[in-house]
């Protein structure tokens, strides 16, 4: 699906996708909790760890 609303006098178009089904929802059991918590808290490490070098691109 495609819109092409009017932009600064000029027609545009933009990819829209449809919205994702709600059913089935994603169950999060303690477990899967625990585990996206551990991969937030490895990313922030990494995160902070890239900010200590001088020119990022070297980490990569």
């Amino acid at each position: 699906m495609t819109a092409a609303p009017p932009v600064g006098g000029q027609t545009v178009r933009a990819f829209v996708p449809k919205p994702l089904p709600s059913i089935p929802s994603v169950g999060v059991d303690a477990a899967l909790r625990e585990e996206i918590d551990q991969q937030l808290l490895a990313l922030g490490r990494l995160v902070s760890a890239s900010s200590l070098l001088p020119d990022t691109r070297l980490f990569l």
